[in-house]
């Protein structure tokens, strides 16, 4: 018996195709957790760059004032070689998740695996960022033919919501107060 009330099964002229729209839809708090921490690679570049001025700072003191004994300047030149390429490393990383660029995944994965030795915050995080890689919505995002999907559905967009907005503002305040308590 056929409901007269259903909505027709034909295709209609000019509408869109909903199979790039539901799966977009399936996958994009996914997709947005992992465009998310993008931005603690950004951030361990920056941290990078402070790190590697300081050290290099250090190595120009070192070289002024080296007298033979002690630690070699070229160990500390080799350090520096070290932060600067884990700090390309984390920024390119970042823009390729930012990106959801499948070329960075290894990258990703690396990097997050030196992070779970710092436990157990980093263990929880890295931990957490690997399932948001490795996981089944996770492989579907990095498949070669979703960024076609994303291009599909511009018009589809993630937004945050009051809550989670609430809770970063909350943990900013939180975090600044602990370092203006913890400089007196």
């Amino acid at each position: 018996m056929n409901n007269p009330y259903a909505p027709p099964r034909a295709a209609v002229e000019g509408s869109r195709d909903v199979a790039p729209e539901r799966e977009r839809r399936a996958h994009l708090a996914h997709e947005a957790s992992i465009r998310s921490i993008s931005t603690l690679y950004f951030f361990n570049s920056f941290a990078g760059i402070l790190a590697t001025v300081a050290l290099l700072s250090s190595l120009y003191f070192a070289i002024v004032h080296w007298r033979g004994g002690g630690e070699s300047p070229l160990a500390w030149l080799s350090l520096g070689g070290i932060y600067v390429l884990l700090t390309a490393l984390c920024f390119w990383t970042g823009i390729g998740l930012r990106r959801l660029d499948p070329r960075v995944k290894l990258a990703a994965t690396l990097l997050t695996v030196m992070l779970l030795v710092c436990f157990p915050v980093g263990t929880l995080i890295g931990g957490y960022i690997l399932w948001l890689l490795h996981s089944e919505k996770g492989q579907r995002i990095f498949a070669p033919d979703y960024p076609a999907i994303v291009a599909a559905t511009p018009h589809i967009i993630y937004r945050t919501s009051w809550l989670a907005k609430g809770l970063i503002l909350f943990l900013i305040a939180a975090g600044v107060s602990a370092v203006i308590i913890l400089a007196r």
